[in-house]
């Protein structure tokens, strides 16, 4: 028995169905499961194959990665420029530690010179109080070097957690 025919037997309703092996439900799964496995041969195939992006699908993968990005400023693009920003923005990224933030401001045209941290240690405070207080937010404070000419306040609103407060000094 394959794990998609496990899977799907898993997903029908607890007895509804006889799920045992001579059963037509179990033919039908069986015919199910076969038909996804070379579903998904074939979409390993087809990614293995396809490593480059075509040029006429760019607006499509653009679309489903929600290009250009946020808070940027895009003049028209070439085509290298547009695939290269594809594959950026297909890689997972890391904007939760020192690093990834200053990546991420970087990729903005924004250099940052140092970043403070932080963390609340414990909550001081009674079990009724309200828990989003500007004691208990992790805190930044980012030292820019100026001028900064990207905005600030879109790339906290899209790109960083609402929980942290994040403060800038330009220096």
């Amino acid at each position: 028995m394959s794990n998609h025919q496990t899977v799907l037997l898993e997903l029908l309703p607890r007895g509804a169905y006889d799920t045992a092996h001579s059963t037509l439900v179990a033919k039908d799964v069986a015919g199910h499961a076969k038909a996804l496995e070379q579903v998904q041969t074939d979409a390993e195939l087809l990614l293995f194959a396809a490593s480059e992006i075509p040029p006429e699908l760019l607006s499509e993968y653009e679309r489903d990665y929600a290009l250009p990005r946020a808070c940027s400023f895009v003049p028209a693009q070439d085509q290298a420029a547009r695939i290269a920003a594809i594959q950026a923005a297909s890689t997972p990224q890391q904007h939760y530690t020192t690093q990834g933030v200053i990546d991420l401001f970087d990729s903005f045209g924004v250099t940052v010179l140092d970043i403070q941290r932080y963390r609340p240690l414990q909550c001081t405070a009674p079990c009724t109080s309200a828990t989003d207080t500007a004691r208990s937010r992790f805190k930044l404070t980012i030292s820019l070097q100026s001028p900064v000419d990207a905005d600030l306040d879109c790339l906290l609103d899209n790109y960083l957690p609402a929980a942290w407060r994040v403060d800038f000094i330009e220096v």
